[in-house]
């Protein structure tokens, strides 16, 4: 009896390592830049409070009590993240939980255990691929949305169990770590539970009581990160549109793919014809889902209640995808279906399958499995070394990786956002005057990384000196060979290169 435990359990976790391999030679893993811009250096800046002095988004945190990235970046300057090797250790340890957690949701729809292997591995093979807005159940990448949406499934998973109170723990952790994603829960799981429980009954009580005492300590907890943003509704109508332009891809009508759409509408339709006798938790949980998102969708894209955008409600859309994708597995197993491929029965064709998938992509990286621009980092090394500590850098608006690897400051970083109007106005500003984007390049369906580097490689930076200096701008970084590089090159000489990039010296 023993034995065949330890068996199964190594037979799985060797499974969820392969799972880990493939996610990791098809996404790669971003260590420094990419969102980690919001994180890292101001992890950085706990262990070095002399660091970041004069940087726009930093200085702007940190004069904060509490922001909504607080309770993470200091859970990681606990565990000593400012380390490559422990964000390593710690993103694998966090994914294998969340492959975990998948495997057993997924057992708990599927049948036969030996199709939820090809489920799962299905289910990380195309869910980034089709999802609804871009959302992601894993980041590859130490995000709190990874962390958060770890422990989200825990809860959904103890939920169907009905132990609430290792549910609502669970969920009270993935608020604090991302209120957005622990709020959407709350919520859902509390009208669930109000469908689903008599009021009078056992199982009632015991829910109610677990989600009241949780739910109160989160509740404080939301009240004082909204506090704490000093939202003003008499300017809602401005903070939507940068809200919109930073994040349009939370709206579903204006911005999503209509494959996108079909393909949700689709798996919503499934679910609730699915599930509709074969599990009341996952039916009720779709419908409620789906009709919070017909009104935010309402009162976002029509009434552009900003309050309302700032739920980022379509981020709950990825548990729909869950639960449908596996509920459409289970009901072709179930119906025999998989009867017409025999092959999927050979005990070693799945892992043996794994491991080409894993081999394919990385050929195709180059078997180089980090995210970053190496001139990127290249050239954040050298500035290091070669300028002084409290210097303002204006920075191309894919370098993402430079703050934490130079410990310099930048004047203006596109990734780097607070859900503040005292932040959020004068960085939209900044992105207009120095990337040359806007609102209507939003609207217009414009890339907007990809449309701000154009702009900033094609500006004569050289007519533009006294304003730049003006912002008490140290230097500036552009791209070698490029309209910005020519017009420098024309008053200066660059102080630092690499292979890709220069930087000049502007006073």
């Amino acid at each position: 009896m023993l034995k065949k435990y330890f068996e199964q359990n190594v037979e799985r976790v060797s499974f969820y390592l392969l799972i880990y391999t493939f996610l990791i030679c098809s996404q790669g893993i971003y260590l420094f830049g990419n969102d980690l811009i919001e994180i890292l250096p101001f992890l950085k800046k706990i262990g070095h409070p002399e660091l970041y002095v004069n940087d726009f988004y930093i200085q702007s945190a940190w004069s904060k009590p509490l922001f909504e990235r607080s309770v993470f970046i200091y859970l990681l300057h606990f565990l000593h993240a400012e380390y490559v090797i422990v964000r390593l250790l710690l993103h694998l340890l966090i994914s294998l939980f969340l492959i975990h957690a998948t495997f057993k949701l997924c057992c708990l729809i599927i049948e036969n255990k030996f199709y939820c292997y090809w489920a799962v591995f299905l289910y990380f093979v195309i869910s980034s691929r089709i999802s609804l807005g871009g959302n992601e159940i894993y980041y590859n990448s130490l995000l709190p949305s990874l962390v958060a949406k770890t422990f989200v499934l825990y809860a959904l998973l103890y939920y169907t169990k009905e132990k609430f109170l290792y549910s609502f723990l669970f969920l009270s952790i993935a608020t604090f770590l991302q209120a957005a994603v622990g709020f959407q829960l709350w919520l859902l799981l509390g009208i669930l539970s109000l469908i689903l429980f008599q009021f009078k009954s056992s199982t009632f009580r015991s829910f109610a009581k677990s989600y009241f005492i949780f739910g109160f300590i989160s509740l404080l907890y939301l009240l004082a990160l909204y506090y704490f943003s000093n939202s003003n509704p008499s300017l809602s109508q401005y903070l939507f549109e940068i809200q919109e332009f930073r994040n349009g891809h939370h709206l579903i009508v204006e911005y999503s793919s209509l494959l996108n759409i079909i393909i949700y509408l689709f798996f919503v339709l499934f679910s609730l014809f699915f599930y509709y006798k074969s599990n009341s938790i996952f039916y009720y949980f779709t419908l409620v889902q789906f009709t919070i998102l017909i009104l935010y969708v309402l009162l976002t894209s029509v009434f552009h209640f900003y309050s309302v955008f700032n739920l980022f409600w379509l981020k709950s859309s990825i548990y729909i995808e869950f639960f449908a994708f596996f509920g459409l597995i289970a009901f072709l197993t179930n119906t025999k279906r998989l009867n017409y491929f025999p092959l999927m029965k050979h005990r070693h064709l799945l892992p043996i399958l794994i491991c080409i998938f894993s081999l394919v992509f990385s050929i195709k990286k180059n078997v180089n499995f980090i995210n970053e621009s190496t001139s990127e980092i290249t050239l954040s090394e050298l500035i290091k070394t070669k300028t002084e500590p409290n210097t303002i850098f204006l920075v191309p608006p894919d370098f993402t990786s430079f703050k934490f690897l130079s410990e310099r400051s930048s004047y203006i970083d596109f990734k780097a956002i607070l859900q503040d109007p005292n932040y959020l106005f004068p960085w939209y500003d900044r992105i207009q005057n120095f990337y040359q984007i806007n609102y209507n390049n939003r609207i217009q369906g414009d890339n907007l990384i990809q449309k701000s580097k154009e702009n900033f490689n094609n500006r004569l930076w050289a007519e533009h000196i006294a304003n730049l200096q003006s912002k008490s701008i140290d230097y500036i970084i552009v791209e070698k060979q490029t309209k910005a590089s020519n017009s420098l090159h024309s008053i200066k000489s660059p102080v630092i290169k690499n292979d890709r990039y220069e930087v000049f010296q502007l006073k």
